[in-house]
């Protein structure tokens, strides 16, 4: 008997049993469906930081830049500021370290989903910053406010 035998994940029980990724050999899927199914993953850990520091910010005195490590094949919108994970709390610690002369805030959140944007707002309302606007595109979510 020939051919690519199943892989033994297609015999999975429990809640991942039915994913398409498992339904077929991995030769045909490569590594694919890991990537794509970590990277979901990562966008859900990415909203929940940002839900959870916008609604308890840390103290003012929260760390430094981290830079944007990883970052660098995204391509940042013109006139926003790129917000890597590592630096969700210190741009959500103080808001003002992001605004612009003009007292412009444009914040771009890689991979954030969607479901974060309200609290945000929520944020950006409490901390004083009118026309806030939160728009998800599919990169992330871009968020703008004037003080």
């Amino acid at each position: 008997m020939g051919g690519i035998k199943p892989h033994p994940a297609g015999k999975r029980k429990g809640i991942m049993a039915g994913h398409p990724c498992f339904r077929r050999p991995l030769p045909e899927r490569g590594e694919t469906c890991y990537i794509r199914i970590m990277t979901i993953f990562h966008r859900i850990y990415l909203s929940a930081l940002v839900i959870g520091r916008a609604l308890f910010p840390p103290g003012p005195e929260s760390g430094s830049l981290s830079g944007t490590a990883g970052t660098e094949r995204l391509a940042r919108p013109p006139g926003y500021t790129l917000v890597a994970v590592g630096d969700v709390s210190y741009y959500l610690a103080d808001l003002d370290r992001a605004v612009g002369r003009q007292g412009e805030l444009a914040l771009f959140f890689p991979g954030c989903l969607a479901v974060a944007a309200p609290f945000l707002l929520f944020r950006l309302k409490r901390t004083g910053f009118s026309a806030c606007r939160a728009m998800m595109t599919g990169e992330g979510l871009l968020l703008t406010a004037t003080r």
